[in-house]
């Protein structure tokens, strides 16, 4: 049987790649043409390099292709109608990140509250600047996006003794990690009062520019932004003119509609925004348990056992 890895030159970029059985063919690609080259005969092609779009444009030369997985949380660089609309199975990493991006978002969350910065900033003037710290005790959070990230959000901030509310695609109650999920057309009546409002959305034609002016006016002034989820879900211009402005208290940006950020951007210079590259849910060996999940999940194509974290295509994430 035949796999295409996507987006690695060799086996040498792909770590735990030598687990892949000898009775397969693995083939590695990265670039267009490549892939086009390869992907006749291929029944499995696995998306190494998160980003890369290039299998819409050479999606009609896949004659055998059966099942597509994604090393990535996200899936939208292969949601094009195409695949949508055929019988192939996609499946993605749904999982591996959710606590490493609950620690980064705490992390930041008791930044701001016990004022590290503002800490580090006397000390390096010899300036002994005592203040009073804010408990995160008390405190409110609406998270936006209830899948398995969010719902590790949730949990981790409960703990804390924050309490949580969840927006999703539809209202409903009695959920065991947010109480009450709210719909959309709840989402600026839910956020009037919240302390930390927290993006975890899914690259959807729904979540476009999502977060735009009128849902950065709905927040109070003392709230913070934090987007964990997808750049294409903030109307950036929006946002930069909120923070300064001083609309909102602040924000924490991990993605962004352009990776790398461009030098020129505004968010360069916007007050209190925190800029990470794209790197919330990752540490130290992720990329050997990347490929573990797809090898686990080969084991079970293999025996025809169903696959583990299925993703709906008509919807653009993984449900179950």
């Amino acid at each position: 049987m035949k796999i295409v890895i996507n987006g690695a030159d060799s086996a040498g970029d792909v770590p735990c790649s030598d687990l892949i059985p000898s009775s397969f063919q693995a083939v590695y690609v990265n670039s267009e043409n490549a892939l086009a080259a390869a992907l006749p005969g291929a029944e499995v092609l696995v998306g190494w390099a998160f980003a890369d779009r290039s299998l819409e444009n050479c999606f009609r030369h896949a004659d055998r292709l059966k099942w597509v997985h994604c090393c990535s949380a996200g899936v939208d660089a292969v949601m094009f109608p195409a695949l949508q609309e055929s019988d192939v199975i996609v499946t993605n990493s749904r999982g591996l990140f959710d606590k490493p991006m609950a620690e980064y978002l705490l992390g930041y969350m008791l930044g701001q509250n016990k004022k590290f910065n503002d800490t580090r900033t006397g000390q390096v003037s010899k300036n002994w600047a005592y203040q009073e710290t804010i408990s995160l005790q008390g405190q409110t959070a609406v998270i936006f996006g209830v899948g398995s990230i969010g719902r590790e959000f949730a949990r981790y901030l409960k703990f804390m003794g924050v309490g949580v509310s969840g927006v999703g695609r539809r209202y409903r109650e009695n959920d065991p990690d947010f109480g009450t999920i709210f719909g959309a057309e709840s989402r600026l009546e839910v956020i009037k009062d919240a302390d930390w409002v927290v993006a975890v959305m899914p690259d959807t034609p729904e979540t476009h520019d999502y977060f735009d002016s009128e849902f950065f006016n709905a927040m109070k002034v003392s709230s913070r932004f934090v987007n964990l989820g997808r750049g294409t879900a903030v109307d950036e211009t929006a946002l930069a003119v909120s923070l300064n402005e001083s609309r909102i208290a602040g924000a924490l940006l991990d993605v962004f509609k352009s990776e790398p950020l461009p030098v020129d951007h505004a968010f360069w210079e916007c007050k209190n925004l925190m800029i990470s590259p794209h790197m919330s849910g990752d540490f130290q060996g992720y990329r050997e348990e990347l490929f573990k999940i797809f090898i686990a999940n080969l084991e079970r194509y293999s025996g025809g056992l169903p696959l583990q974290n299925p993703v709906d295509t008509r919807v653009g994430f993984a449900v179950g």
